[in-house]
């Protein structure tokens, strides 16, 4: 799953790209012996990385207690001889953290906070709690000082770090580390290996299967270029499945042929995957994006038309309850493209927002001075104070406690109190 809350989620996509074998470069790197060590013949492979991806992964992966007391010193030393043994292979980490929050997604993050919260009452009531997982308190930090020990270099970003992370791996032409299904839309040239497909073996190889979207668009028959205009026609958290319906039913429910790369690992095709294949092949005909947004619009149009006319648009609930049929706008899905199309293009500024300028304001007296988002930048200046300064609040990360007891955050209180005096 995605863990970074910037993600748009494209359903199924993720899954469809692990089926098909024409999506993946496979690598394995071993570390130098000690004769191209001395000839110089060192290779170095510059990664990218999500922070917090690799947080997560390096984390729950090998299943430590996150209930009783967070194993930090095992974690610390696991994420040691992962990212060392990726060092000794020759991979140049660049690791970008996520920032201060941002709060056009307070509502997602409030939401997914209550979702934390109900997890952490499973894990402390309940006797079987396999597969319920919560990132604890201090992991974060065992994390940035194991790096910090491997003189990785880190970054704190504005906010999030994904969109950093994929805009510096386009810059730089190096490959972008994340498990984030956006990467895989993003125009990435140096490619991008999800975190799980990177292992690092006891014999001290690395193996990774890296994403090649070049190879899987012809695959699918459409141009590498085309692909934001694929998920985002696939239907994500921008465009919405009941304002793409009339489009999708439009092409059809005749099954189509799946691309040759196409695995069935044991598992029928899914309607998502033959979704998919149907989308790309009506993209196939279309000569530019802005063509292709209005044959998409003008075909859910005609389709919604003729549903209303044969009585078959769904019935959905409203807000207030009440059964009324689903709506639909060609302006509204039109517009809902454009978004979702602008929000997969990365900005070359960002591959630059790790520096000493920062687009963050503050009404604090003192400003956002360089010296401070230098510290900042570079972890010695918690997020969670600048967060204050930014957002004009503390946000408290939720943390595996007794729910039925007085949150161990009361006893910081009056220090929060003065932080923001």
């Amino acid at each position: 799953p995605d863990v970074t809350t910037g993600s748009m989620g494209v359903r199924g996509l993720t899954a469809f790209i692990d089926r098909c074998s024409t999506a993946w470069d496979v690598l394995t790197l071993k570390p130098p012996t000690q004769e191209e060590i001395k000839a110089g013949k060192q290779r170095v492979v510059k990664l990218v990385v999500d922070g917090m991806a690799l947080l997560y992964h390096l984390y729950f992966t090998p299943n430590f207690n996150c209930v009783c007391g967070g194993q930090y010193a095992q974690f610390a030393e696991h994420v040691k001889t992962y990212v060392g043994g990726l060092q000794k292979c020759g991979f140049s980490l660049f690791v970008v953290m996520d920032g201060t929050e941002n709060q056009a997604k307070l509502a997602t993050m409030i939401a997914r906070e209550n979702d934390k919260i109900k997890t952490i009452k499973q894990l402390t009531t309940s006797e079987k709690n396999r597969g319920n997982k919560i990132l604890p308190a201090l992991a974060r930090l065992a994390f940035l000082e194991a790096l910090e020990q491997l003189n990785v270099k880190v970054a704190f970003a504005d906010r999030e770090a994904d969109s950093v992370a994929a805009a510096m791996s386009k810059m730089h032409a190096c490959c972008a580390l994340s498990q984030d299904s956006d990467f895989f839309v993003y125009d990435l040239p140096a490619g991008y290996i999800p975190i799980t497909n990177l292992e690092v073996a006891r014999n001290g190889a690395v193996s990774a299967k890296r994403y090649n979207k070049a190879k899987l668009c012809a695959d699918l028959g459409v141009k590498p270029g085309t692909f934001p205009m694929l998920a985002s026609a696939m239907g994500n958290d921008y465009v919405t499945q009941s304002l793409l319906r009339p489009f999708h039913v439009s092409l059809g429910d005749e099954e189509v042929k799946m691309p040759s790369g196409w695995q069935d690992q044991g598992r029928e095709t899914t309607v998502r995957d033959q979704l998919l294949v149907k989308v790309a092949g009506f993209l196939s005909k279309q000569t530019s994006q802005d063509e292709a947004v209005e044959a998409i619009c003008a075909a859910a149009d005609k389709q919604y038309k003729a549903d209303v006319e044969a009585g078959l648009v769904p019935v959905v609930k409203g807000e207030d309850g009440e059964e009324r049929a689903e709506e639909f706008s060609k302006e509204a899905l039109k517009e809902a493209l454009n978004t979702s199309l602008a929000q997969y293009t990365l900005n070359p500024k960002d591959a630059t927002a790790v520096g000493v300028a920062t687009e963050l304001k503050t009404e604090a007296p003192a400003g956002l001075p360089e010296k401070l988002m230098q510290l900042y930048r570079d972890g010695k200046f918690d997020w969670l104070l600048l967060n204050v300064m930014v957002n004009k609040s503390i946000w408290c990360p939720t943390q595996i406690e007794d729910l039925d007891a007085p949150s161990a955050y009361e006893c910081g209180r009056d220090i929060r109190a003065r932080v923001y005096r």
